[in-house]
């Protein structure tokens, strides 16, 4: 749907390039106004809301993964904690390809051995970064009375593991608002 983006609906573009294989690569051609930015940066798929876990491995098309890393697109994989071994298997598979943990994997309240080490294990590939965002809204009741004391944790190993070069900032924004 090139006439979203020719409109300026970068929101509805992201959504009909959500799923990889989905785009026409003309799309890669489109510019910001006034730069040479590229408008399309990746896909995103909203992996957390698909009910198989390993869909991650058996539905996307692999041309059209191919087809991201080599227009230098990233992956940007928004899951929770049960994706991150399937996510680890995924980048093992797909060499080239940028990938981006969005909202660290949303780590719940609680017990994180299972987050810690899925996140642990994926911070370990170079190619693999964490996006620092969306942590606010998986706080508990009782976290969210000191976010900065509960998050404190989550964000040191973070940057333990990753780095400061392959840590990413969002904001979440509006999503932060309504939650």
């Amino acid at each position: 749907n090139l006439h979203l983006i020719e409109a300026g609906d970068l929101h509805g573009a992201a959504q009909h390039c959500s799923s990889p294989g989905s785009f026409p690569t003309s799309v890669l051609e489109h510019r910001n106004p006034g730069t040479s930015e590229p408008l399309l940066r990746g896909v995103r798929p909203m992996l957390q809301d698909i009910q198989a876990t390993d869909w991650l491995l058996t539905g996307p098309r692999p041309d059209a993964l191919k087809a991201l890393g080599e227009h230098g697109l990233c992956f940007d994989a928004l899951v929770t904690t049960r994706h991150l071994p399937v996510l680890a298997r995924f980048a093992a598979g797909n060499a080239d390809l940028p990938i981006i943990i969005d909202h660290a994997a949303k780590p719940q309240p609680g017990d994180r051995a299972e987050w810690t080490a899925g996140m642990q294990a994926l911070a370990s590939g170079p190619r693999i970064y964490c996006k620092l965002s969306g942590l606010f809204t998986e706080l508990s009741p009782e976290e969210l009375a000191d976010p900065a004391r509960a998050l404190q944790p989550v964000v040191a190993r973070l940057l333990e593991w990753f780095g400061p070069k392959r840590l990413v900032w969002g904001s979440d924004w509006p999503v932060v608002t309504v939650a």
